[in-house]
């Protein structure tokens, strides 16, 4: 509960203002810097496009406070209260300087903190005692949006959203583009008026809102938690994310059978140079076979980017010792592998049967309760046991294949992993999971079949037959009428096809870590 209600004569506030600095004109209050912030009839003198109110029902003498979203430290760029005025359409009413606010793209945050709700019931009376507001409440703004619109509000409604925005930037890590995206899907969800009367509901629509005047779906989404409901718009929001995309590793270009004559050769290994092939231009091979134009080999980084000193292709790597620091190109023993496009740094599997070993095999297993699909999997319970899932009573045999036959699952190997080195971690780092299906993909080499994986930075894969490589991304269907029980894997011996396997089954295991995006991925952190 965010107010309690006081016994207080409502005429005290009529005679009296927040601060001792502040004096009494007309039944005005006067602003710290000489502007008058809400007035007895309605107006105001100060110059600045900056012209609020904050509205539960109104709240009168609260603090307003702005800084900066992405401001750590978060400096205080200007403070000022609302108004005292009894009134529902001028209580509760502030105005920021013209300087306090940059007319850009920057996001800030408005606070007000503390005050009197004089409409709590939101019944359009005036109460006869007020509320005090104990909490603060938050409006999420860019500063040109405030150069724009007229008579916007710090409400509950602005409240909800900077809930969301605060789990995203400090939980997801979203970034300020995100963030602004974000703005529109919350809208969308929430407003049912366009109370702009723009080209359609928008954040600006937020920032309008009353709670007296307008609706909203309150009950939508229940009474979910911003992290619960947020999840539901952030894989709208990810493609936005910085993060940049290997290539395919394919370098060459393929001819077809013409009228598709089963006797023609079919060759996938052709220079698309030296046949004239580009995005637009077709080619014809000596066999007078058709080369499409527009191949996967005349694209991307694998044209950009092919130096093969560094990675296969396009790919760009540095391979990482056991400190976390970055060895040369040539280096013969490593333990880690830094993507330099993307930021993941990547385990190296071994052949020397230890924790490590290419040809371990794991059950999956994920007890955090977080994105496993409703079904934590199996766990491994020791030595010649046998495991199980937690919603029935089937019993499977459990995974003894591994480093310690009675830990062979993969979270158990991700905390094994993260406790190498007296508990320094692998190459100096602790924070080692499943990676997704996508950051899995994103090292398959296309151009080959068997290990369809650099292996000039990673050897040692130990995929085989149909033992694949387990991802933490849980397939969201049913696996004869049970509850999620299909994994995405990468089958790195079959040319990096991509299946979905039981996680009651045996799969490899390889733990990536998330570091840096393109732009200063070449040095770990």
């Amino acid at each position: 509960m965010y107010k309690l209600l006081v016994l207080l004569p409502a005429f005290l506030l009529l005679i009296a203002c927040v601060g001792e600095d502040d004096c009494q004109v007309n039944g005005d209050c006067l602003a710290a810097d000489g502007g008058i912030y809400g007035t007895g009839d309605g107006s105001s003198n100060a110059a600045s496009p900056y012209e609020g109110q904050v509205l539960l029902g109104p709240v009168i003498g609260a603090t307003v406070t702005v800084h900066k979203f992405f401001d750590d430290e978060q400096e205080i760029l200007c403070e000022t209260r609302t108004s005292l005025v009894l009134d529902l359409e001028l209580g509760g009413t502030f105005t920021l300087p013209a300087s306090c606010i940059a007319n850009d793209d920057s996001l800030y945050v408005i606070t007000a903190s503390g005050g009197l709700d004089i409409d709590v019931e939101y019944d359009g009376i005036i109460d006869t005692t007020f509320t005090p507001v104990l909490d603060d409440f938050h409006t999420l703004v860019l500063g040109k949006t405030l150069y724009q619109l007229e008579g916007w509000k710090v409400s509950n409604l602005t409240q909800l959203y900077y809930q969301f925005a605060l789990f995203a930037k400090n939980e997801l890590k979203a970034n300020e583009a995100q963030i602004i995206k974000i703005m529109q899907l919350f809208a969308a969800q929430y407003i049912t008026q366009n109370l702009e009367e723009t080209t359609g509901i928008d954040y600006a629509d937020v920032l309008k809102w009353h709670p007296r005047f307008h609706q909203a779906f309150w009950d939508r989404e229940g009474s979910k938690s911003p992290q619960v409901f947020f999840k539901g718009i952030w894989d709208d929001i990810k493609p936005v994310a910085t993060r940049s995309l290997n290539d395919t590793g394919i370098t060459t270009c393929a001819d077809y059978r013409p009228g598709n004559v089963w006797g023609d050769l079919h060759n996938n290994h052709l220079d698309c140079t030296a046949y004239g092939v580009t995005t637009e231009v077709s080619g014809v091979d000596l066999d007078n076979d058709p080369i499409p134009a527009g191949q996967d080999a005349v694209y991307g980084r694998d044209v950009t980017h092919n130096d093969n000193s560094d990675g296969l292709a396009g790919f760009s790597f540095n391979k990482i010792d056991e400190n976390g620091q970055v060895l040369a190109h040539d280096a013969t023993q490593w333990r880690c592998v830094q993507d330099k496009v993307t930021g993941l740094m990547w385990e190296v599997k071994t052949t020397d049967g230890g924790l490590q070993h290419n040809k371990h095999y794991y059950s999956w297993y994920n007890s955090s309760g977080k994105n496993d699909g409703g079904e934590p999997g199996v766990g491994d319970t020791g030595l010649g046991t046998t495991t199980g899932y937690e919603s029935d009573e089937t019993l499977f045999e459990g995974q003894d294949n591994c480093f310690d036959a009675a830990r062979c699952d993969t979270e158990k190997y991700a905390e094994d992993v993260n406790t190498l080195d007296n508990d320094k971690g692998l190459c100096g780092y602790t924070d080692w999971r499943l990676p997704t299906h996508s950051e899995l993909y994103s090292i398959v080499s296309f151009d080959r079949f068997i290990s369809a994986i650099d292996s000039d930075y990673f050897p040692n894969e130990g995929s085989s037959g149909y033992i694949k490589t387990w991802t933490s991304s849980v397939l969201h269907k049913s696996s004869g009428g049970t509850l999620n029980r299909l994994v995405s894997v990468v089958h790195f011996a079959r040319g990096g096809e991509s299946d979905d396997r039981p996680k009651t089954s045996s799969g490899l295991v390889r733990l990536v870590r998330a570091t840096k995006t393109e732009a200063t991925a070449g040095e770990p952190q």
